[in-house]
């Protein structure tokens, strides 16, 4: 992918809209969905587009976890993302 093409998020074949909970990042090349506080209604299928190139992958929420400020680390959120 080029620095600046543009990456369209989707959950359940819906555009996702960046809000209080969901926050889209770029940088560089790596694009990011962070989802604050997920909830059972967050679960389901997600899809990165970018150009002709795309991602999917499924969140399943079974609790609630809550991190402390000081824990939204890369390494924090790439576990907390690889476990739900």
């Amino acid at each position: 992918m080029e620095n600046d093409l543009t990456c369209l998020r989707y959950k359940d074949g819906r555009e996702i809209q960046p809000s209080d909970n969901i926050t889209l990042q770029a940088e560089g090349t790596m694009r990011r969905l962070i989802i604050r506080s997920a909830e059972t209604s967050d679960a389901g299928s997600y899809t990165c587009q970018a150009g002709n190139n795309s991602i999917e992958f499924t969140v399943n929420v079974r609790g609630t976890v809550t991190f402390s400020d000081s824990c939204w680390c890369e390494y924090c959120l790439k576990t907390y993302l690889l476990v739900n």
